[in-house]
């Protein structure tokens, strides 16, 4: 069984496309408390890939900072290859973010501090980055939602 339940905070603002046949999909990277070795309560980052119209509203409504939790997801290998033709791979979680809370930038002006670059990007290129088999949901899509 392959069942993937996550909360943190959003490193940076959410990235939206489409796939050919015009479903949304939304990434963003979390950042995750408690993912040291040993019990140590280290922060370590996870991509996120939502699809549908729950991928829309993400990426209308979060930005850097908002708390959130990835509900109905499964953890999946991912491999692509950089701008620097090099072969990257990483596990990334499909499933559907609830927000849990703003940040506070909504209240003062700032964004709270991280130490992700902010250009740093661990995304896959956009083309790339549907995994086979992810759709509306935590559902499958058809062959043709898939942009490779």
């Amino acid at each position: 069984m392959n069942i993937a339940a996550i909360s943190g905070n959003l490193t940076r603002d959410p990235e939206l496309r489409t796939t050919p046949s015009g479903v949304p999909v939304c990434t963003v990277r979390l950042a995750v408390n408690g993912m040291g070795r040993g019990g140590r309560e280290e922060a370590g980052y996870i991509n996120v890939v939502s699809f549908g119209a729950g991928a829309e509203a993400a990426a209308k409504v979060l930005t850097k900072g908002w708390l959130v939790e990835v509900q109905n997801g499964r953890l999946e290998w991912h491999e692509w290859t950089d701008k620097h033709d090099q072969t990257r791979e990483s596990y990334q979680v499909i499933g559907d973010i609830k927000f849990l809370a703003a940040p506070k930038e909504r209240e003062d002006g700032f964004a709270p501090a991280t130490d992700v670059p902010a250009e740093a990007s661990d995304f896959a290129p956009a083309e790339q980055r549907v995994p086979v088999g992810a759709g509306a949901g935590n559902t499958p899509a058809a062959d043709d939602d898939i942009p490779f």
